[in-house]
Order: structure tokens, then sequence, then C-alpha cells
């Protein structure tokens, strides 16, 4: 499953896996939480379901006689992790809960991930995937009680060649699982010499860690450097790896009539926000088969306010087969109840045919159903931060949608935290945003914080592409008026609904946005992949950066109470208008307001608009201010220039020239801020 849920109607795209991605997608923490930041390999398709991506898993028995499945936490191979050379160790652990549930159950073997040699990676175009060669030869695998005690059982095994398959050891004699005895199923190997971190020994399928004892790891890792490789030093302890890589990858096989059957979770699902009355209503989920049998249909149950309960079944083929194997299912239902935040609740009704004496937990949200609604702007708020080495891809995708897209509905904030222009910060504008943050750099469409983007610009477009047509509830229109005070602006709102409703939750909102700031010298984990990364893998460690769309902490964005009133009328116009002092705005002529229609239900944003200030005629083509450090970019005491400078000249701040016809590819400078010109651009870089 991906880290994320499912974007709703993007689900199409995803199928199975996909070529190889070296580096894949890289989320970064909060500063200090250096978790993430990681040169990992991703052997599937970075934001897929892994649904399809290892069919060389073990199949489920399903005779007559006897049940067995393959258990463990992981749901395939996924991702290769770079470890030190030396002893490393990897668990998963059956707590007391579990083994009272497969007490009786005979384990008679092991499966463990083969590790890789990057340098070894051959392409495969019959698959279209890298192949690896593997480094590492002898395997010992055992049981314990604990992570803290001797194994009772240890069997020495060999791995096959091939890197990241699976290799199975067979116990000379079945264990039968006890009840009430925690049970550690375990492998050990030895990491051939990896100064230089070729070999990735460790590998998970960085889905969301299952459960604290799904990545137990005995390891002498301590934490990541800047650029994310990992930092080791000479003391061994077991660390819970799973909030970083997922599940690692073990199998025990089980066999037993006690095994359970039928047994399925549902773990991530959404149901489309619009439908027309009568139109169908999609519902798509992620689900689990828990059980020792293929799942070939599900039923849901699905109850929308106003209707009688309706069901749909989803045929699965090919059918689910294997235990901890993950699927995307589509259905649909349909609304005749009209309005805004229409309730429903979806429970799991029936499994293979069989309806449950007990049904699955209910789902519940709300979604929109109106005949017409009104044009809808698409607010992208992105989280980042100038120590994230990785929210240069997030620069890159916000500049590319505001060049792009401005005129298609695209509006982006960017909301920064742990820097110069942070705002999420104790008492800070979105301080509450920050809470619910999954990592940096991510992006949230119109406050669905259930569901991060990866900012990147082929992501940011692809979620305008299936959003877009969808209408709004709500009208929004604003502007800005100066006052008599520069650092004070007015700002005026207008909404109108598609509904009326007596009990209305509705606020407005607002973010006050800065553009032309900085520069500031942006952390840079691209520079040197020689991947691409939109021009900054040319790039240093440290980009000097001016930022556009900067949320500033003078904002209201979670809403004003009271800005809307409880009874509204369907197109009947309210107004709202409110004084905004700019305290920390550095310049107050390059400020832009996003006025929001704030749902109170469910916190989302219905509709948004953005004005500039008096005189602003907003920011220039992002590709021009996005090119600085891409001809020029500068270090301690110097300009350094990628193209021939011959014909270019620098000026200071206040608009001095210094220097012009420049031979040699850098310019000896006193520290400061300067201006270049070269090539028909002109940019601001920082020299230190």
């Amino acid at each position: 499953m991906r880290r994320t849920l499912l974007t709703l109607l993007g689900l199409a795209s995803l199928a199975g896996a996909a070529a190889l991605t070296p580096s894949g997608r890289h989320h970064a923490t909060h500063p200090g939480d250096l978790t993430n930041r990681f040169p990992t390999l991703n052997m599937g398709a970075p934001n897929a379901p892994r649904a399809h991506a290892a069919r060389n898993l073990m199949r489920v028995s399903e005779s007559n006689e006897t049940l067995s499945m393959n258990w463990g936490y992981c749901e395939g191979l996924y991702m290769a992790i770079p470890m030190a050379e030396g002893l490393l160790k990897g668990a998963i652990v059956m707590t007391e809960e579990l083994t009272e549930k497969y007490a009786g159950a005979e384990l008679s073997s092991i499966s463990v991930a083969n590790p890789i040699d990057i340098t070894t990676q051959t392409p495969n175009y019959e698959t279209m995937v890298y192949e690896y060669v593997n480094p590492v030869s002898d395997v010992t695998v055992w049981l314990s009680e604990g992570l803290d005690k001797e194994p009772f059982l240890s069997v020495d095994g060999k791995l096959t060649k091939q890197g990241f398959k699976w290799s199975t050891i067979d116990l000379p004699t079945p264990y039968t699982v006890e009840a009430g005895k925690q049970l550690v199923i375990g492998y050990t190997i030895e990491v051939p010499a990896n100064s230089d971190f070729h070999i990735y020994p460790l590998i998970t399928d960085y889905s969301y860690d299952t459960s604290e004892y799904s990545c137990q790891v005995y390891t002498n890792m301590t934490g990541y450097d800047n650029a994310g490789w990992p930092l080791f030093s000479g003391d061994y302890s077991w660390q819970d790896l799973g909030s970083d890589f997922g599940n690692i990858c073990i199998r025990a096989m089980l066999s037993g009539d006690m095994l359970p059957v039928d047994n399925v979770e549902t773990i991530a699902y959404q149901v489309s926000p619009f439908v027309s009355p009568g139109g169908d209503l999609m519902f798509q989920s992620i689900i689990r088969n828990l059980g020792a049998n293929t799942v070939s249909s599900v039923e849901y149950t699905m109850e929308v306010e106003g209707m009688e309960p309706q069901t749909c079944t989803v045929a699965i083929d090919p059918a689910i087969p294997y235990f901890e194997y993950s699927d995307v299912l589509t259905g649909t239902f349909t609304s005749t109840t009209v309005g805004n935040n229409i309730p429903y609740s979806c429970r799991l009704s029936a499994i293979n045919g069989k309806k449950l004496e007990t049904p699955g937990d209910a789902m519940t949200g709300t979604f929109l159903c109106i005949d017409e609604g009104y044009p809808k702007n698409n607010l992208f708020e992105e989280a980042t931060g100038t120590w994230c080495g990785w929210c240069v891809v997030g620069y890159a995708g916000m500049e590319y949608m505001a060049k792009n897209y401005s005129d298609k509905g695209f509006i982006g904030i960017a909301v920064h935290g742990g820097d110069e222009m942070d705002v999420m910060d104790a008492g800070q504008a979105y301080e509450e945003f920050g809470y619910v943050v999954e990592g940096f750099p991510s992006a949230y469409l119109n406050r669905n914080m259930a569901s991060s983007i990866y900012p990147a610009p082929e992501d940011l477009e692809e979620e305008m592409y299936w959003i877009s047509g969808i209408p709004a509830y709500a009208d929004v229109a604003a502007k800005l008026e100066n006052t008599d005070d520069e650092k004070v602006i007015r700002l005026s709102v207008e909404t109108e609904f598609g509904d009326s409703e007596d009990n209305a939750s509705y606020m407005i909102g607002y973010t006050v946005m800065e553009d032309g700031v900085g520069p500031y010298l942006q952390s840079n984990y691209t520079s040197g992949t020689g991947e691409d990364y939109y021009g900054f893998e040319d790039m240093p460690q440290y980009v000097p950066l001016w930022y556009n769309e900067v949320a500033r902490n003078c904002s209201r964005p979670m809403g004003v109470a009271e800005s809307l009133p409880a009874v509204i009328k369907k197109g009947e116009k309210y107004n709202y208008t409110t004084d905004i002092t700019l305290d920390d705005v550095k310049d107050p002529g390059k400020v832009r307001v996003v006025a929001m229609v704030i749902n109170g239900i469910n916190g989302m944003v219905e509709n948004s608009v953005c004005v500039n200030v008096p005189g602003y005629t907003g920011i220039k083509a992002v590709s021009d201010q996005a090119t600085t450090g891409a001809f020029v970019y500068g270090t301690k005491g110097a300009l350094r220039f990628r193209v021939n400078p011959s014909e270019a000249n620098v000026y200071t701040i206040d608009g001095r020239r210094i220097a012009n016809g420049i031979k040699g590819n850098s310019l000896e400078l006193p520290a400061g801020i300067y201006i270049v010109e070269l090539n028909g651009k002109t940019c601001k870089v920082l020299v230190r």
C-alpha cells in the first residue's frame, strides 16, 4: 500500500509494478527527526499499491485436509536499503495475542529476501525491470521467545544468487506454535565489505508498518547525515525501523486446520467527493487478505442519509491469493439525497459470497450531491523547508504549476516549517496544519489532510487532471484595498452557495502570501545524483533561492468564527470584510491573499480565490526565478558560473554595476547579495 491514502479517481492509473526507480521518492520529516531521507532503491512503482508487484510469493494451499499460508507482516518485496558491513539481523515478532490465534499451527520453513549489489544492475528488457546479484550466500534462520533471548532453534542455510528474490530455508522438524508465548522469527547474515554502500542487504515492503514488531533490525546504525546516507557506530542494538521503511521481508510457512479463512480487512478507502443526483457514487478501497484462502469477491453495504441501504458486490479477478496480500477495489453506489456534507456509512458485509455475522467497522464520511455547482479553484498547500534537501522537488512542482495552471484553477501556497519562513510552530498561523503533515515535502489538496501528494510537477499535474470538472458547492470572490496605513490592507469576500442549509457550518479563511522572499540557502539532496530532478541535480548542495507564495503569520487559514451565517439560502450573496496587518511581510507590494470558504464539518476548503494587492501584477514566470544557480551560484567569497560569463553583468543590490566581461568561471566578491544578468536572464545570488 502507498504511504498515503489514495486520491480518488486517480486509482485507475495505479496498476502493478513499473520499471525500477533508483533513489525513488523521498520524504524528509521535520528537522531533528531525520527519517526517510535514505538513498534507498524502490523496486516497484513508487506511488502504486503493490497488489501485483511480487508474484514470486509462495501461493496459499487450499487442500481439503490442511490449510497453509506464508505468515508475516510484509506485502511483498519493494525496497532495498544499504547497511554497514558486518553483522545484520532482521526479525518479526508474533505477539502473545497472535500465538493464541495460531496455536497448534506448524511452522515448517522461513523465507527471507535476498540482498542486492547495486553495481551488478542489469536491465531485463522482457520484464522491464533491473536484475541484481545477491552478494550474500550464508544465512542462519532462527526462532526465539524474545529479541533479547537466545534462539531455541536455529538452522544454517543458503540464499539463492539472484538479488531481490525470496530464499526459503526448511526447518529439520516443524515447530508447533504455542499459545501465549511470544515467538520471534529472524535471520542473521554477514554483510561483506561495504564502505561505499553498494550492498543493500535490508529488504522491506515500504508500506505502513503493521506493528512495532514488523521490522526489528539488529544494527549499529545511529541515524543519517544531511545527504541521507546512514551513520554507524560500534554499538549494536535492536531497532524498530518500521516507521522508516515499512515491514521487513520475512515470512514463515504455517499449516494447520485452525488457520483463519474468509478474513479480510479494509486498510484504506475513499468515496467520490461529488455526485449528481441519481448518478454513480464511486467507492474505492484497499483490502488485505488475512486468511489462508483466496478472496474472489467482497460485498460492501452503504447507508446514505435519507436512503435505504445499498449493497455492492465486487468480483476480484484474479483473486487475492496470499496472506497479507492487498488489492484495490472499485464499486459504485447512488445518491438521491441532495445537498452538501451528506453523511454515509459503509461496511464490509460479505466475503466470497458468505455474509459476515458481524459486519466490518463502519467507514464514514460525507460527499456533495447537487445538479449544478460553481467553477472551482483548487488549493494546493505544500509543506516545505530550506533544511529539507528533497524539498527542491516541491519547489520545482509548485513553480511549474504556477506557471502552467494558474489560469486553470491552480492556487499554491508554500507553508514553511523549521526555517526562516516558518509558520507551523506553536501559536503560528499554520500550527494545526503542522500537526497533521505527513512529511516534507508533501502537498494537500483543498485541505484534505488524509491524503498527501508528492509535490513533483508530474504528480501535481496529475492531481489537477483527475479533479478537473468537479464543481464547487460555494462560489467565492474577493478584492484587496489599501488603507491609510501602508502595512494594513482590507480584504472583502463575497460568497454564494448552491443549496440552502438551516444549520450551516462554513467560515471564511485567508492566507497572506508574499512573493520574491529571500534569497535563502536551500538544502539540495539531488545535487550530483545524475537523475532528473528538474535541473536541481546540476546545482550545488546548497542553492540560493527566491521563494514565491510564502505563507505569512498574519494569515487566518483555519477560518474566522461567525464569518458566515448559520442559515444560508441558495443563490443569496454573503459578504465578509476584515483588515489585515502585514506585520511579518518584508515587501507589502508583493502580497497576494488567498480567500477560502472552509467547511466547518470536515475542515476542507470548498472553494478559494487568489487576489493581489493593488498595483501588484503577480510573480513573473517561475522558470526565470528557478534559474538561480542554473548558470550562476554563490559560494564563500565568490560567484561561480556554469556557462561562459564573458557577457555577464554583475550589480550590487542597489543597482551599481561592479563587473562585466568576466573572464574565467568565477568572480571573487565580498559577502552579500548581487544581481547577475546573463543570456537574457536576471537573478539574485547570495555570496557568503
